[in-house]
């Protein structure tokens, strides 16, 4: 519960600093050179990790407490070869990273910021998952979370402060930000007695389980690695072919359609334990209720998201600079993206606690393909509007892959008529603009369409009794509202 409250918590700061902060303050190219550095070191600590967190999540409990140390010899070890490998890798292949149109490179710092990050996240998601390990689940949370937005936050009120706006101090602050996590946990772990020893040790340590750990740390790579890429590379390959002032845009208005995907996080991460504790004592139809409860729940919620961003979007982008409001369909088809996503409800997580896991990393492998090539053939013809194209595409393509596999193999379907009307109220309230009156003051019609569509859309849900849960949850805060 303490890492969900930071998390949300840390997700409306970072909102409030990258959607509507960074874009009012800064040009378009210094949001878009912000985003590219996160992004880019994003992917590069997902793959010079070297798959350290599957490896220590499996062999931590098979260390005494007396001999972390040795353990942890090695976790150091290996995280400084995979920052000397990331800067090999970015200083030897820097034109195939970084292409003509990006300007990146002409920013004097960049290569050095970039270098730094890259190093303390590597640093930071090995020394999580070992503090994780240590049963301390929310420290990583809060500083990953909640702690870099704090401190952009305050480069932002600072530079707002300052006469001269000195972009430097913004590019400094981020910097830090972005490596206080792994500086954080370093400083952590000696606190609680975390040591180097000998290597040759630890070395001698971990020789019994080598081949389970090369194992463990294959998949590692492809999943962290697979991640990143899927979340991150859109934006690379945007500043790449348009430019650091398209990726602004992009960036900004992929925010505004990930917000539909906000409640989705919490419900997956409770589902994951309670599938696999129904895999172990053999309990399919609590799995399929599970599946189908997550698909009709999600796909409500997401459907009213991406209506209260919709109808919403005019008078949000009238603060922001004009051609912000270039984003308009690129929100709509990330948010659609995510929509499409949660409507599969929890079959990725059916899959990954499954006997046959190791399909989780395969479906993930055709998912890179999928959005890389499609970015590749949709950015140059349909611009930052074809990058969401390419996530909207590979989205749906790898959720029906996993559906049909999932239901072939398990005999699990969730799909029922109340989807479909979840589905057409939906797209008829896309309609509802039309008969809604302007409003000039943004804040008034904010609040008057989110009102319209929080009556009109939960009222049909309610009385239609789509979700059990929903209507459950309808009726225990009315009656804490009026005291029956």
């Amino acid at each position: 519960m303490q890492a969900t409250f930071y998390s949300t918590i840390g997700v409306l700061i970072g909102f409030l600093v990258n959607a509507l902060l960074m874009p009012k303050l800064l040009t378009a190219e210094q949001v878009g050179l912000l985003s590219f550095l996160g992004s880019l070191s994003s992917i590069f600590s997902g793959l010079f990790a070297f798959g350290l967190s599957l490896v220590i999540l499996n062999i931590f409990p098979k260390y005494q407490k007396e001999n972390l140390n040795g353990l942890y010899t090695l976790v150091l070890l290996i995280t400084v070869l995979g920052i000397v490998s990331a800067v090999c890798v970015y200083y030897g292949g820097n034109d195939l990273i970084l292409k003509d149109k990006n300007e990146a490179l002409s920013y004097p710092y960049f290569s050095t910021g970039f270098i730094i990050i890259c190093a303390f996240r590597i640093l930071f998601r090995n020394n999580d998952s070992f503090i994780r390990m240590m049963k301390n689940t929310v420290l990583g949370t809060v500083l990953e979370s909640l702690i870099i937005k704090i401190i952009i936050l305050a480069a932002l009120t600072y530079y707002y402060l300052r006469a001269d706006k000195p972009f430097d101090i913004v590019f400094i602050f981020f910097v830090f930000a972005m490596s206080f996590p792994g500086i954080f946990s370093q400083f952590y772990l000696w606190a609680k007695g975390i040591r180097i020893s000998s290597i040759k040790k630890a070395l001698t340590d971990i020789a019994p389980l080598k081949n389970q750990v090369l194992s463990l740390a294959g998949y590692g790579i492809l999943n962290a690695f697979g991640v990143r890429i899927i979340m991150e590379v859109d934006r690379v390959m945007v500043s790449n072919s348009l430019g650091l002032d398209s990726n602004a845009v992009y960036s900004t208005a992929f925010l505004f359609g990930a917000f539909v995907n906000l409640p989705a996080n919490g419900i997956r991460r409770i589902s994951s334990v309670l599938i696999s504790n129904a895999w172990n004592e053999n309990k399919l139809d609590t799995i399929s209720d599970i599946y189908k409860k997550s698909c009709i729940n999600l796909s409500a919620v997401g459907f009213y998201l991406l209506l209260g961003v919709w109808l919403n979007l005019d008078a949000v982008f009238s603060f922001l600079p004009a051609e912000y409001g270039n984003g308009k369909y690129v929100m709509l088809l990330i948010g659609f993206s995510y929509l499409v996503d949660m409507t599969f409800g929890v079959n990725n997580e059916i899959l990954a606690t499954s006997k046959l896991y190791r399909f989780t990393t395969y479906f993930m492998g055709i998912l890179i393909v999928l959005v890389i090539s499609l970015n590749t053939l949709f950015i140059p013809i349909y611009g930052i509007n074809g990058a969401a194209l390419a996530s909207l595409i590979a989205l749906i393509s790898v959720n029906i892959f996993r559906y049909i596999f999932i239901w072939k193999k398990f005999d699990l379907q969730p799909f029922n008529w109340k989807l479909g009307v979840i589905w057409t109220l939906g797209g008829l309230l896309f309609l509802l603009p039309m008969g809604l009156p302007e409003i000039e003051n943004a804040f008034l019609s904010i609040a008057f369409r989110s009102l319209t569509l929080t009556i009109i859309y939960w009222s049909i849900i309610y009385f239609l009794r789509i979700s059990p849960d929903i209507n459950d949850i309808v009726i225990k805060n009315l009656k804490r509202l009026f005291g029956r």
